[in-house]
């Protein structure tokens, strides 16, 4: 890990994971990317303390570094065993790895020891919205130079005891923020969710039901949700707005519908942001959520999910058109290619290029650091340390992210946000999957 030894054609990224009982370390395993052998990867070392052998440790070790491998795009990986130590090359055979020389075994595509299940990634999804938006929230509305004022060492995480006020919110007479808190975007997609338990469908009116008794963020400086929670109307239908508040809810339609149920992800997408949001634009960025979100559950590639979502953006900009030329669709191309040339992802580079403060650029980067991105923890890291509308970047690339890559969701932020928000997410998922179809 310190980079003093370095294996035949290995290449810089590695990893070492531990097992542990009770703070007592009983197995490690390492392992990083290769050319060795035309693979992808190289399972480096794996030992489990005597006494601890045979009781599964060995191949939950193995199927957390193949977790790693999926998440960095390795699929053939190899592995070095002394021909006279059976049972190793017994333990690798019996987790389908083949023989490629009489040292050397290697598994064609390790990702099969992984697969999700359709469940598994619901819940990673709704799981990397709730972490994206705590996180984000910490740097919402900053510019990129007040995001340093605030903190020197950029975001890392959540800077500071959770549950206590978020320093930059201290006295602030709309709400006091807390660090690990969640705010309307999480809030309104569990509203969504909710309206679809209830009705089994995706319906406008039951949506408005729900919204109407989300609470947090209704103040005149927010025209969408302002209007509508003053009209008290569940069947209102708004006519204006265009901003990013039906995008960063409307995940819970693509969880219902499946991606090649593509006329139902639009209609719904806009069922869902009719409420309060009847901007070309709004509806645009909302179906583009909408179908990434189903389309990554569903396995694609990373390229299929911005196809994906940018023909659902230009399909909806055709069905329901603006009085300006359709953009949208052009939008979220033009950011995603404009990060994928970038020779590192670093936030003030963004933040010049795209800064996340207006409908053009907040959801297309949300879904170019979903596309371009392996991992929902480094693109909220990334979205929380540009400032702007970072919430809301965040906690679209993290579910995206999420549902893509279940595993590089941050276990120590959910479980700050569940302890902090007490949303049972797990519950929410547990009743959406058996409805997606």
């Amino acid at each position: 890990m310190r980079g003093e030894l370095h294996p035949q054609h290995s290449l810089p990224p590695r990893v070492v994971f531990v097992a542990a009982e009770q703070g007592v370390l009983v197995g490690l395993i390492a392992g990083h990317l290769t050319r060795r052998f035309g693979c992808d990867g190289e399972l480096e070392w794996l030992d489990v303390i005597p006494e601890r052998r045979r009781t599964g440790i060995a191949g939950a070790l193995l199927r957390t570094l193949a977790r790693w491998f999926q998440a960095h795009g390795a699929k053939r990986i190899c592995v070095d065993v002394d021909p006279r130590n059976t049972p190793a090359r017994a333990f690798y055979r019996k987790h389908s790895a083949e023989d490629l020389n009489p040292h050397w075994l290697v598994w064609p595509d390790i990702t099969a020891l992984v697969r999700f299940t359709t469940a598994d990634r619901i819940l990673a999804c709704l799981k990397g919205i709730a972490t994206g938006d705590a996180v984000g929230k910490q740097t919402e509305t900053l510019s990129q130079e007040e995001v340093l004022q605030w903190f020197p060492s950029g975001i890392h995480g959540f800077e500071g005891p959770p549950g206590s006020v978020i320093p930059r919110y201290v006295g602030n007479a709309k709400h006091e923020w807390r660090i690990g808190e969640t705010t309307d975007d999480t809030e309104r997609t569990i509203a969504v969710a909710r309206a679809i338990i209830t009705d089994r469908n995706v319906s406008h009116v039951s949506i408005g039901r729900e919204l109407l008794r989300c609470k947090k963020c209704v103040h005149p400086g927010l025209k969408s949700l302002w209007e509508f929670h003053e009209a008290a109307d569940p069947t209102r239908i708004a006519t204006s707005h265009d901003g990013c508040g039906a995008a960063i809810r409307v995940a819970p339609v693509g969880i219902f519908y499946t991606s090649h149920r593509f006329d139902d992800l639009l209609t719904g997408a806009r069922e869902a942001a009719m409420s309060t949001h009847g901007g070309s634009h709004a509806i645009a960025a909302a179906a583009a959520t909408a179908a990434a979100v189903s389309a990554a559950i569903d396995e694609p590639s990373p390229r299929q999910v911005l196809e994906v979502a940018e023909y659902a953006a230009a399909e909806s900009e055709r069905r329901w058109p603006g009085p300006t030329a359709p953009a949208f669709a052009k939008a979220v191309h033009a950011v995603h290619d404009y990060l994928e040339r970038l020779p590192a992802l670093r936030p003030a580079d963004i933040a010049a290029s795209c800064l996340p403060n207006q409908p053009m650029t907040i959801v297309p980067l949300a879904l170019g650091l979903a596309t371009v991105m392996q991992s929902a923890q480094e693109a909220i890291l990334i979205a929380a340390n540009i400032g702007a509308d970072s919430d809301s970047v965040a906690s679209i690339a993290g579910g995206i992210l999420g549902a893509m890559y279940p595993t590089t969701v941050n276990p120590d932020w959910y479980g700050v946000v569940e302890t902090i928000n007490d949303h049972d997410l797990v519950a929410i998922a547990n009743e959406l999957a058996p409805l997606r179809h």
